[in-house]
């Protein structure tokens, strides 16, 4: 059936065991005495291992022989990293093994370079009856299979990891039922269904074990509804409903609902590609059709709040009234059993919370705590007090943005220039033209941050250079301080006495974030008066 052999397969949610299903059959192989390895493209304690380490005793017990059964866990790369290791370390006789789910697939779906796997030259021979089921808020469905409420909503919002994880295919889900939604990036399924649960997001999903432990008690509470299950796609086409949730509708069932006619065509192989992962054919085919949602630097992925950024805005809601009574209700604290309760009751916002909002940039700190994990100095400090990136000699170990305490380092995932599958002028000599050249166009697999525009203050000090002058402070500023509309972002020399940022600086509002870090940030900010009168 292939033209190279069959490399076995063992699959998470989706797909299980080549071999297995071969030596039940035939009472002729055994594995007396050997031992069987499976690889496990993801970190210990995440959901895959968990269910593999289950049925390690099991596999031993009940395979011909009982062989030892030995878990190999190779993480890295969004499964890219395991599932290459299993592709160039194959052995045809059963005893080398591969655990997959979801994800891997989505990683040959989106064209992934750095995948060298191919899934149709793997053979699966068992799969989980595990699926994917979606809620919502209870205030936004009249009752179970109701999707109205987020059709008629402008946006709504939904978590979502990283868009290289299986999590991409939620887009599309969306697209088809005519929901307008956005991811909020960076959320783990906990995070995700907590930041629901607070009425941040109007929509999450959920696996099979999430789904019943977590979910069903909050929709026998009336605070959440199930809108639709993805459904079991069974070996003749056909979709069944999980025997837990036989209600549930399953998309193909809410596609037939909200566009008037059945799941077919292009649609149908596409739903294929997302509900079994040994549907190679339909993969390969709907690769582009999964591509196109990939997040990449353009205009029509900025209005979709899909960008890269170096200055975040952060909001913080006050539980009580005002910030102030938070602070009485903190110094009242007595003890530590009186501290836990009272920190859950603060994380519920008030009816009518106060919000403030801070912008968060790397702070540039005198004692960066990024500057001494890198093994390659791709990041220094100036005798100016600048946290540098040295873009050429990062290689993308993100141990700086680990140990960030601000949170204000990310990795480029995406190849902005000389990509053929997203063409933002870049792609040709003419196009490269209007690009700054004082500015380096940065390649994927590397960490960004906020340089203090270190094109804009080089710029300065060379012209005072040839003009034999002295570099104005009023001249030097940042892309974010220039274009403030009301001057909340002031930038200048602290050092120079005549400057308004020392005085800025030297005002009893003055404050650092996180200062008892010892990070000593560069950057500092001023107290909000508010006048409740």
């Amino acid at each position: 059936m292939f033209k190279k052999p069959v490399r076995k397969l063992l699959g998470s949610a989706l797909i299980a065991a080549t071999m297995f299903g071969a030596a039940s059959a035939n009472a002729e192989v055994s594995f007396e005495g050997q031992t069987i390895t499976v690889v496990i493209p993801f970190k210990e304690g995440g959901g895959t291992s968990r269910v593999f380490r289950f049925f390690q005793p099991y596999l031993s017990k009940y395979l011909p022989g009982n062989p030892v059964v030995q878990l190999q866990n190779i993480p890295g790369g969004g499964t890219i990293k395991g599932a290459n290791f299993f592709h160039n370390n194959q052995n045809p006789d059963g005893t080398f093994l591969f655990a997959t789910s979801s994800s891997v697939n989505i990683q040959q779906a989106t064209g992934n370079d750095l995948a060298e796997f191919d899934l149709s030259e793997y053979r699966p021979v068992m799969s989980l009856a595990t699926t994917t089921h979606w809620f919502t808020r209870s205030d936004l469905a009249s009752g179970p299979n109701d999707i109205s409420g987020l059709q008629a909503r402008e946006l709504s919002l939904f978590p979502f990891k990283t868009a290289s994880s299986a999590d991409l295919f939620h887009l599309w889900i969306y697209d088809k039922l005519g929901i307008n939604a956005r991811p909020i990036p960076g959320l783990s399924t906990s995070a995700g269904f907590q930041s629901f649960l607070r009425g941040e997001l109007q929509m999450a999903s959920q696996g099979t074990s999430g789904f019943l432990s977590k979910v069903v008690p909050e929709i026998d509470a009336g605070n959440a509804v199930q809108f639709m299950t993805l459904g079991v796609l069974q070996a003749d086409g056909s979709v069944a409903h999980p025997s837990y949730s036989s209600d549930a509708i399953t998309f193909p069932e809410m596609y037939e609902k909200v566009n008037g006619m059945p799941l077919e065509g292009e649609d149908l192989e596409a739903f294929k590609v997302i509900a079994a992962d040994d549907k190679e054919d339909a993969l390969k085919k709907q690769s582009k059709e999964l591509v196109r949602y990939i997040p990449v630097v353009g205009k029509e992925e900025i209005r979709r709040s899909r960008d890269m950024h170096w200055l975040r805005i952060d909001r913080y809601y006050s539980s009580d009234e005002t910030f102030e009574g938070d602070n009485t209700t903190k110094e009242n604290i007595e003890g530590l059993g009186s501290s836990l309760s009272t920190f859950g009751e603060m994380e519920v916002p008030s009816e009518n919370p106060q919000v403030a909002f801070q912008p968060i940039m790397c702070q540039h700190c005198n004692h960066a705590p990024c500057e001494t994990v890198c093994p390659v100095a791709a990041t220094s400090h100036s005798a100016e007090g600048q946290n540098h990136m040295a873009y050429n000699r990062c290689v993308g170990t993100r141990y700086c943005a680990n140990n960030c305490p601000y949170k204000v380092r990310r990795f480029n995932w995406f190849q902005y220039s000389d990509n053929d599958k997203f063409d933002f002028n870049m792609n040709d000599d003419y196009g490269k033209m209007v690009l700054n050249p004082d500015v380096v166009v940065r390649s994927r697999g590397v960490i960004e941050k906020c340089s203090m525009c270190i094109q804009k203050i080089q710029e300065i000090k060379l012209n005072a250079k040839k003009a034999g002058e002295r570099v104005i402070d009023e001249n030097a500023q940042t892309a974010c301080s220039s274009a403030c509309p009301t001057n909340a972002i002031v930038f200048g020399d602290v050092n120079d006495d005549k400057h308004k940022v020392q005085a800025l600086k030297k005002d009893p509002r003055a404050y650092k974030l996180l200062e008892h870090l010892n990070t000593d940030p560069s950057v500092f900010y001023q107290t909000k008066i508010r006048n409740k009168a």
